[in-house]
Parts: C-alpha cells; sequence; structure tokens
C-alpha cells in the first residue's frame, strides 16, 4: 500500500467514525439511546486481554477513542445546559 492509499484509507475510517458518533450523539440527545451504556460496550468489546494481535489492539484502541469522544460530546452539552 502506498501513502496516498494509505491517506485515503485513514481518511475513510475517521469518516465512518464521525458519522457514527454523530448519529450515536443524536439518538442519545433524543433520549432514545443510552450513550452512556454504548459507552461502556465500547470499551467491553475489546478486553485488552483477548487483544492479542496488532489488528485487534488497535481495534480496541480506536473503540476505547470513540468512547471517550462520545463520553466528552455528553460532557459538553451537559455543560451548555448549566
Amino acid at each position: 500500500m502506498d501513502e496516498a492509499q494509505f491517506d485515503t484509507l485513514t481518511g475513510r475510517i475517521d469518516g465512518i467514525g464521525q458519522a457514527l458518533l454523530r448519529v450515536v450523539s443524536a439518538l442519545e440527545m433524543q433520549q432514545l439511546i443510552d450513550g452512556h451504556r454504548i459507552s461502556q460496550e465500547w470499551r467491553a468489546a475489546r478486553p485488552e486481554h483477548l487483544a492479542t494481535d496488532a489488528q485487534l489492539q488497535e481495534s480496541r484502541k480506536v473503540l476505547h477513542q470513540l468512547a471517550d469522544l462520545l463520553d466528552d460530546a455528553r460532557q459538553a452539552r451537559a455543560a451548555r445546559q448549566e
């Protein structure tokens, strides 16, 4: 994979992550889903002891990042409502 292909893949993955976060946040704001529970499930989906290779370790890292971003968005919304 050359650098341009890698950049394209990276951008696509980031776009999917951003779309997912926005959908989950919108559903959470409409009280259709429990965002806190979703964050917990993302963190639990790839336990450290089962992340046995580089791909699973990266997957775990991304799931934790998405959970952190979702939690951060929730905290920011709560702070604006105060």
